[in-house]
């Protein structure tokens, strides 16, 4: 058996002594201690956000042979893997991948982050698997890994995002990478000026006295200095408001009748009774919308809640109760 001097681990050459915060990496045949941040691939695939409801293509990962570190961006603006769990269906796949834990706040460091997916109502439906994750200066990179089966693909966060809405305010969100920054929101012709906080991470900014059901664009400028780096704009909507005069108008015994006022032309609504849900576009024209409900049971007492839709928003919703009529016999005697 070797001994070592005074009890000392033999010293480490090469890649088997990498520094905190570097990657034994092969660049042109030589491997050597590299800083991932300095030596990564882009992707740079719109189909990745997780605003990305269009499945008419799958996409699949495990048909990607994953060498080392990448980069996201979603067009000019770097992106990264979501923090929470993402619906199934988006990102150009069936099974979203998301990462279960924050990212880093400190620099130059490697962390492990558990992977998950979500399908048929879970968050993670699939084994889950590790990648790592370190922050760069302004963005992250991840070393990413083969996935077992098809089709899961790693979703992405648009840069400048929404993370909450209703029918009078819009929240964003955006990730703040340098303590001297500030923040400029420009909507509707108006500028905010925000005073980011103290450290890194996500920030989030809410707009409120906004009008129900309507779209706006917010375009995010981060400020150092004098100078202005614009971000890509991006625009959402309102919820809608709910229908107003909503109440059952006829019955008799296998249906009722349903009746609200119209908001306008660009409102539809959802109509949600039995665990069922029916889908009621706009009529032409002004006046109330009506809505018959068949194949009832006779004498039931039924609950219905309508949604307002704009712009695949819904509102909060508004319920009323409402029972079909009972059947009256006849009883003859001879």
């Amino acid at each position: 058996m070797l001994i070592w001097p005074d009890e000392q681990a033999p010293p480490c050459t090469g890649c088997q002594c990498c520094p905190s915060g570097t990657e034994c990496i092969t660049t042109n045949g030589a491997v050597e201690c590299l800083d991932p941040c300095v030596s990564f691939t882009t992707l740079n695939d719109t189909w990745r956000s997780t605003e990305n409801t269009n499945n008419t293509i799958l996409h699949c990962d495990r048909n990607i042979y994953w060498n080392g570190w990448y980069r996201f961006y979603l067009g000019q603006s770097s992106a990264q893997i979501p923090e929470e769990c993402v619906e199934e269906n988006r990102c150009g796949t069936h099974a979203p991948l998301w990462i279960n834990g924050p990212h880093l706040v400190e620099f130059n460091e490697i962390v492990n982050r558990t992977v998950c997916n979500a399908w048929k109502g879970s968050c993670c439906y699939f084994p889950s698997h590790t990648i790592q994750v370190k922050r760069c200066y302004g963005y992250y990179i991840y070393k990413l890994r083969h996935q077992s089966t098809c089709h899961l693909a790693y979703c992405t966060i648009p840069p400048l995002r929404v993370s909450a809405k209703n029918e009078t305010s819009i929240t964003l969100q955006w990730n703040k990478d340098n303590n001297e920054v500030r923040f400029v929101l420009q909507f509707n012709g108006t500028e905010t000026f925000i005073r980011a906080p103290v450290g890194y991470g996500m920030l989030t900014h809410t707009v409120s006295s906004l009008t129900a059901g309507t779209k706006y664009t917010f375009t995010l400028l981060s400020v150092f200095g004098n100078v202005r780096n614009r971000r890509k704009p991006l625009t959402a909507a309102t919820a809608p408001e709910n229908a107003q005069s909503f109440r059952p108008s006829t019955q008799n015994e296998s249906s009722i009748t349903l009746q609200w006022n119209k908001i306008n032309n660009d409102v539809s609504f959802v109509l949600q009774f039995n665990g069922r849900e029916e889908f009621i576009s706009a009529p032409v024209g002004d006046g109330p919308v009506a809505h018959t409900v068949s194949s009832l049971t006779a004498g039931t007492k039924y609950t219905f809640t309508l949604f307002s839709v704009f712009d695949n928003i819904r509102s909060s919703g508004i319920s009323i109760n409402a029972t079909s009529d009972f059947v009256i016999g006849m009883i003859l005697k001879l």
